[in-house]
């Protein structure tokens, strides 16, 4: 018996929800790639002006009104921008010395990937103790 699924009143085989699901994650990882982009594309903006402005202090910031609400995303980023260099760093060690840098979370003194690291390493390395391991061969 064939199984059938039910997405927006219509009735599709495994197949046909297989090829919807793909469909959908491929759409979502579109805007994803583009929200990134846009990011990207924001920040290297941001800093360029931040450059301009500490290079030539006397262009000053003057706002006119068709430029206010430009200011307030400008004044809201940098805001954010600086509480988040206030964030607790990861403390984490990479082999070379350097620390993580990635901001920590607020339950662990490591960052999200370091955490899940830990914790993979723990659950990984169950060995037994090695007294049971010498005297298992030694009898």
């Amino acid at each position: 018996m064939q199984s059938y699924w039910m997405v927006d009143g219509k009735r599709l085989t495994d197949k046909e929800y297989q090829q919807h699901l793909n469909q959908k994650n491929e759409a979502q990882d579109e805007i994803r790639r583009e929200a990134a982009e846009l990011v990207r594309k924001l920040g290297e903006d941001y800093q360029r002006l931040t450059r301009l402005l500490r290079e030539h202090p006397e262009v000053g910031r003057k706002v006119i009104e068709k430029e206010a609400p430009d200011e307030q995303i400008y004044q809201k980023l940098r805001h954010n921008l600086e509480r988040a260099n206030l964030v607790p760093r990861c403390r984490w060690i990479k082999q070379d010395g350097t620390a993580c840098g990635s901001p920590q979370m607020r339950t662990h003194i490591y960052c999200f990937a370091h955490r899940q690291m830990m914790e993979a390493r723990a659950l990984a390395l169950t060995l037994p103790a090695l007294e049971d391991a010498t005297r298992s061969r030694l009898r």
